[in-house]
């Protein structure tokens, strides 16, 4: 991974398979998104429901090279969240990141990931909360190079191919501020990633997230 760019062998059927995967993804963020606000209006009237809230951030990530060493990519995250049992909860997020030849000192890379999981949320006063989560989803990196087999991306035998995906695993938490009764500031996030893209190496990567942003609340606190 992150080899400048040749003989890239490109499969329509595989790459329609990985875009399909990731757009899934977002759908079901999305409609999870698109209900709160009927959700919060029910949630108003009735005077129940659980608490919901999205966040915003911005993200910045330090990712390992195949070759050693590390490069920096910068995007932004979207997280669905739920309370279900006191400070129980359950998260979703999508995360889109970017890297351009001058990040990675190679091709670009752009990854995006798609995971859920396990929240604990811990109000140790009343405007401020932290969080720690847990998620596990899947990592799809495009717009670079990929060894397509097991052998190294040098082997004429082995190939290439401009896009992969793998298994994510997601371990970090926050912590929030609470603005107003339905928005909260972000004040840091910071996340460990590791995936499992090939790279004609080891095939993992090991990454350290940091971000920032605003996070809306509906239901009750």
């Amino acid at each position: 991974m992150f080899s400048k760019r040749k003989g890239i062998d490109m499969k329509m059927l595989f790459g329609i398979k990985r875009v399909l995967l990731v757009a899934v993804g977002f759908a079901v963020l999305g409609a999870g998104i698109g209900v709160l606000p009927a959700y919060a209006q029910a949630a108003k009237v009735g005077g129940a429901g659980l608490p919901l809230d999205v966040a915003v951030t911005y993200q910045a990530a330090r990712e390992t090279k195949a070759t050693g060493g590390s490069f920096f990519m910068q995007g932004g995250a979207m997280e669905l969240h739920a309370k279900v049992y006191r400070g129980l909860g359950v998260a979703a997020s999508i995360t889109g990141e970017h890297a351009g030849t001058g990040a990675t000192g190679a091709a670009p890379f752009d990854m995006v990931v798609a995971a859920f999981g396990p929240r604990y949320t811990y109000k140790p006063r009343h405007r401020t909360s932290l969080f720690a989560e847990t998620l596990v989803g899947v990592a799809y990196g495009f717009h670079s190079v990929f060894p397509r087999g097991s052998g190294t991306i040098g082997d004429p035998g082995n190939g290439t191919t401009d896009s992969a995906n793998s298994l994510a695993v997601l371990v970090g938490g926050g912590l929030d501020i609470a603005v107003t009764p339905h928005i909260a500031v972000r004040a840091i996030q910071a996340d460990w990633l590791r995936t499992q893209l090939p790279n004609g190496r080891d095939n993992v990567q090991n990454g350290l997230r940091i971000g920032a942003g605003l996070v809306f609340q509906w239901g009750r606190p």
